[in-house]
């Protein structure tokens, strides 16, 4: 099933910044019974830029 959220992550400073732990608290009630699935984050801001790991293992704590 489908599930979709719009959420604002804090204003950062220059450089490189890990948002993982962020992102997963704002998309968690969309993993509750997940097993497998794809996830499409979409960052609204032209000078954002992400590095993300081609697979990712959720532990069970999410």
């Amino acid at each position: 099933m489908g599930w979709q959220k719009e959420f604002t992550l804090p204003t950062y400073s220059k450089g490189c910044h890990l948002v993982t732990s962020e992102i997963l608290q704002q998309i968690e009630p969309g993993l509750k019974d997940t097993q497998v699935g794809m996830l499409f984050l979409f960052i609204k801001h032209t000078s954002c830029s992400l590095s993300s790991r081609s697979m990712v293992f959720l532990s069970d704590s999410c």
